[in-house]
């Protein structure tokens, strides 16, 4: 994934254990009425805080993905396409170890979740 910047407050609103699937929402409305919803699947690795602002998102290198592997320390199979995502806020950074990441607009009310 390049680098992508995300604009405003992003909550940690939802998270399946059992189909490991995390869910982060913006729902300031400031530039549109519609959420955006951040869709992490096959989420094996968390390393974040409960609300992320202004921050870029994108795939951790090699060298950053063995330092996670090492924290993590359980299995990690990089050709089922797992990846460690790093967001970046405030010169922090903030590690997602998963499958895939969707990017999803929605209107839906602001607790309610997108995961099904």
């Amino acid at each position: 994934m390049e680098k992508k910047y995300f604009k405003g407050s992003f909550k940690f609103l939802d998270y399946s254990i059992s189909h490991k699937v995390l869910l982060l929402r913006n729902n300031d409305h400031v530039e549109s009425t519609k959420n955006v919803d951040l869709v992490f699947e096959s989420v094996f690795y968390l390393e974040i805080p409960t609300t992320v602002k202004d921050f870029y998102l994108y795939t951790a290198n090699e060298e950053m993905s063995k330092i996670f592997i090492e924290k993590y320390g359980g299995d990690y199979y990089p050709q089922f396409n797992q990846a460690f995502y790093i967001l970046e806020s405030n010169n922090r950074k903030y590690c997602i170890g998963c499958g895939r990441v969707l990017i999803e607009e929605n209107e839906f009310d602001d607790l309610k979740s997108s995961i099904k």
